[in-house]
């Protein structure tokens, strides 16, 4: 769907405005923007200077009218792409289930080489869903995803919040990023919490 789940945004929320005090996004990535709610969620609680939307179905574009929610916009398959800059944060949120297993762990590290800070949305419970008006990369590739294959699947994990049907992850290569994270989460509830 090109709108995403509530669960875990208010998480997503809290936790990215406290990370943008330290790191002071300046450049935001939003992968598979679908109808823009990242943006419309962060822009104006963020410091970034730029929003990069980057969506495979170019009809979403002018559909929900991201020219007006972001920056820059490009149109392509994550998969295939390669990033032309490097970002403060990259946004994945229901994504990843859009493809192969083995795609999306090249999806990943792809991204982490271009970024300090990743922020994956997933679902991990079982969640079949087929094409979309007519968009086909709508469809859940691997619709099985769980928090523990998750958390197999993907190195470099910083945090974790589970819900009922989703989890969102925080990743980062750089072990310098990973401890200042650990130090500015310190204070939220551990039961949120989980590696």
């Amino acid at each position: 769907m090109p709108f995403s789940a509530p669960e875990g945004k208010w998480l997503t929320l809290n936790l990215l405005s406290r990370l943008d005090r330290h790191f002071q996004f300046q450049q935001v990535l939003d992968v598979g923007a679908g109808a823009g709610g990242y943006s419309q969620l962060l822009r104006d609680r963020l410091s970034p200077k730029i929003w990069t939307a980057l969506e495979i179905w170019e009809p979403y574009l002018e559909r929900f009218k991201l020219a007006e929610l972001y920056n820059r916009l490009i149109v392509a398959d994550v998969r295939n792409w390669a990033p032309d800059q490097d970002y403060d944060l990259v946004l994945m949120g229901d994504v990843l289930e859009h493809m192969q297993k083995a795609e999306a762990q090249e999806c990943v590290i792809k991204l982490l080489q271009h970024t300090q800070l990743l922020l994956i949305s997933i679902p991990i419970i079982e969640m079949p869903q087929d094409e979309v008006d007519g968009n086909p990369y709508e469809k859940h590739v691997k619709e099985d995803w769980s928090h523990d294959e998750v958390l197999a699947s993907f190195s470099n994990i910083s945090l974790a919040f589970i819900g009922e049907s989703l989890g969102v992850y925080l990743l980062s290569s750089n072990q310098g990023v990973h401890e200042v994270v650990q130090f500015l989460i310190a204070d939220l509830p551990s039961e949120f919490f989980r590696i």
